[in-house]
């Protein structure tokens, strides 16, 4: 039973296992499609752009909300750049201007220089089909100012300044200012040499620009080579060639082939979807050319369909373009209110830094505070440790001298017993002269006994070597003393009696006497102090 009991648990685990394993592939097989979705719905997106450009958007919108998904800041800008292109070339510039929008403040969040003058370059764009000439401007040199540091330090390819130039070109061309535009062309051409693939809207600019100046044959050579390869890669941008090349064949009358490039024109921005603005330049452009040839009633009808796209477009009663009527910069009231939000989070990050100063400020406080208190106890309880070692090493000393001096003390008490001894022996000798001979004896005593300064020398040497400092630091305080004084002080300090003074100092007791009053005198003691604690302390 145990044994399959241990098969059936092995069998469980390695279930469990490749279970959890194929589950991993499922999540990993999922996350690459929901990748290749990303990637397929902008390609779907861009097949679209041009043919049905409402369903375009759908599959741009649902890619950038993947991008957002994968916090893919880059891809999400780029998406809503290209939904604002496609609602600009359809003339809904209402949700272009509010997505550029909502794709510069995404810019500016990541701090993207390069995406931010990309956002700029079409701002510029939006703002000067409402004849906005300064703003178009100033978006226009915004663009062009960062663009050129980014192109200094390589960061951008040389295509992007290039459409920053062509974008002043545009805007002066449209504006009838043929000589300001020459000179932005002139820059353009600068860069689109550099440019590996030429860029054909700066040669289609070029072309116009020529015949402007009078030299037709260029500029048509030029705009017919461009048109062709347009049409060759069915580009949408033949709207804006056949338009210029009708304008040319309306300034030099020739009506049929101008006739023919404006409706080629307006047949393009029906097939391609994009550019509807140049529908409205072509409708203009048409009734002024069948005016010219009196045909007054196409020219009356052009001029109508012109005035309706143009309500269309910028009427009041256009509902995708009400907000933009006055063109209220809510750009400029967000970026406003938006350096608000970050002055205000910007004080709170300084109050924050401020408080986390102060905090750091007050643990490096307490901590130098709890560093000097444990350097104090550490430092004290060194000293505590050494003090006690000291008084040890003191209790030690004195111990040992106190042994010694005992020691002393004894050889000393037992030569004072000898010497008490020979006396006491003489004495008896002297009074029993009958019973040997008394000389002999007491040769042989006095040979025996030794002299009292013998006796004194031996015990002042044993006493200096223990005592060392002892008279030392006795002739610094009373330097007065004399030789009997220093003697009876260090019989004093080892406790003798009188008696025992004398027989050491073969003096009477008397003198001792004499001596020990005469001393403390000198020291200057009274009669309660007791002299042997007074030597003690040296």
């Amino acid at each position: 039973m145990n044994h399959l009991f241990l098969i059936s648990e092995q069998f469980v685990m390695r279930l469990t296992m490749y279970y959890s394993l194929i589950t991993l592939l499922f999540f990993i097989s999922l996350r690459g499609q929901k990748m290749d979705n990303d990637d397929q719905l902008y390609k779907k997106g861009e097949a679209l752009r041009l043919v049905r450009p409402e369903k375009a958007v759908l599959f741009f919108q649902k890619s950038y909300e993947l991008a957002l998904e994968k916090k893919d800041t880059i891809s999400a800008i780029k998406g809503l750049i290209v939904i604002a292109d496609v609602h600009a070339h359809n003339v809904n510039y209402s949700k272009a201007y509010d997505t550029y929008w909502k794709a510069l403040l995404l810019a500016k969040k990541i701090e993207s220089k390069i995406w931010s003058g990309r956002v700029y370059y079409r701002l510029g764009f939006l703002y000067s089909f409402f004849k906005r000439d300064s703003i178009t401007l100033k978006y226009f040199n915004l663009a062009l100012k960062s663009d050129k540091v980014l192109y200094q330090t390589k960061k951008i390819p040389t295509g992007y300044i290039l459409s920053d130039y062509f974008a002043f070109v545009n805007f002066y061309r449209t504006n009838g200012k043929y000589d300001i535009a020459q000179k932005y062309l002139d820059s353009s051409m600068h860069f689109h040499s550099k440019n590996n693939n030429k860029s054909y809207y700066v040669n289609i600019e070029r072309g116009f620009l020529l015949s402007q100046k009078g030299e037709y044959g260029k500029g048509f050579e030029i705009l017919l080579a461009e048109k062709a390869k347009l049409k060759t890669q069915n580009d949408p941008y033949i709207i804006v060639v056949n338009y210029l090349l009708g304008y040319v064949h309306l300034q030099l009358g020739e009506f049929q082939k101008g006739e023919d490039a404006f409706l080629e024109s307006l047949e393009a921005a029906e097939k391609f979807k994009s550019h509807a603005n140049y529908k409205l330049m072509n409708y203009d452009a048409l009734a002024e050319l069948y005016s010219k040839t009196n045909q007054y009633k196409k020219a009356f009808e052009y001029m109508k369909t012109s005035k309706n796209f143009n309500d269309e477009i910028f009427g009041s009663k256009s509902k995708s373009n009400q907000e933009l009527l006055n063109i209220k910069d809510n750009y400029r009231l967000t970026i406003e209110s938006q350096q608000k939000r970050e002055k205000e989070l910007r004080l709170k990050e300084f109050e924050n830094e401020e408080r986390i100063g102060f905090l750091k400020l007050t643990v490096l406080v307490i901590f130098l505070i709890v560093v000097i208190i444990f350097s104090y106890l550490f430092v004290r309880k060194l000293r505590l440790k050494h003090r006690l070692e000291k008084q040890c090493l003191n209790q030690r000393q004195k111990d040992e001298l106190e042994l010694k001096n005992r020691e002393l003390t004894v050889s000393t008490l037992q030569l004072i017993e000898k010497e008490e001894f020979l006396s006491s022996l003489n004495e008896k000798i002297s009074q029993n002269k009958k019973v040997m001979d008394v000389d002999t004896i007491q040769s042989m005593l006095k040979s025996v006994r030794g002299s009292s300064l013998a006796n004194w020398k031996e015990f002042d040497t044993r006493f200096t070597s223990i005592n060392q400092s002892f008279y030392q630091k006795l002739n610094a305080e009373f330097p007065d003393l004399g030789t009997t004084d220093q003697k009876i002080c260090s019989l004093i300090k080892l406790n003798f009696s009188s008696k025992e003074m004398a027989t050491l100092l073969g003096i009477s007791a008397e003198s001792v006497f004499t001596s020990r009053y005469r001393l403390r005198k000198k020291l200057n003691l009274d009669k309660d102090e007791n002299l042997v604690e007074f030597m003690n302390r040296f």
